[in-house]
């Protein structure tokens, strides 16, 4: 079973040119897209939703507002219930804000579920290739036991922490000051001054281990 994500933006063809390449047991389709242009927009998802409809394949659409990790936890939740074995994620298409966070919940997925997930990569206008899309950002991807107990600990609080606060207050050693420069690295933290800012990424990652249960 495979599962097709193409973002939507205003140029239908640009869509259409995708529907045309070859995807075997295309089961799933889903649209992501950004708020604004909404009419035009809806055109195309109409289409597509027709399309879908008259193939059997089941189709969702979702609209992801900027800095908001409800909606790619809904995306997750899809892609969990429905288990395809095989992902597609079109990025040649839309808002070129959706791509990064669509790029976490998806590698995420496939970490998750040991599954394939590709990227429909290329040049606008012309075919692009799948490429497995854990290649990309492979050095990246694990995270150390320490550094994702600190990462469940800093998103799971309101209060300001740093390395310091993190030692007295959760008898932790100092270790810690390694993990966070290692989550800093990775960009799911910032450190300024000792203090420990939150980065969206690892709001959203938080937010995906809350909902694997593994907090």
């Amino acid at each position: 079973m495979t599962c097709l994500i193409i973002p939507i933006g205003v140029t239908r063809e640009t869509v259409e040119n995708i529907l045309k390449g070859t995807i075997e047991d295309l089961r799933c389709v889903i649209t992501v897209t950004i708020p604004g242009y909404e009419e035009t927009k809806q055109d195309i998802v109409n289409a597509l939703e027709t399309l879908a409809r008259m193939a059997g394949i089941k189709f969702y659409t979702l609209t992801i507002k900027p800095w908001s990790h409800e909606e790619l936890i809904a995306l997750y939740k899809i892609l969990k219930n429905q288990l395809p074995q095989k992902i597609v994620l079109v990025g040649t298409t839309g808002s070129r804000y959706i791509i990064p966070p669509l790029l976490q919940v998806l590698l995420y997925y496939w970490k998750s579920f040991q599954r394939q997930v590709y990227i429909a990569h290329g040049v606008e206008g012309e075919a692009p290739r799948l490429v497995p899309l854990p290649g990309y950002i492979s050095t990246a991807l694990n995270l150390g036991r320490m550094q994702e107990k600190i990462l469940k600990i800093i998103y799971s609080t309101e209060q300001a922490l740093s390395g310091k606060k993190l030692i007295h207050e959760y008898n932790l050693t100092r270790a810690v000051y390694a993990a966070l420069a290692e989550l800093e690295n990775k960009g799911l933290v910032r450190v300024k001054r000792g203090r420990i800012e939150k980065t969206f990424p690892g709001t959203l990652l938080y937010h995906l281990l809350e909902e694997s249960g593994e907090p």
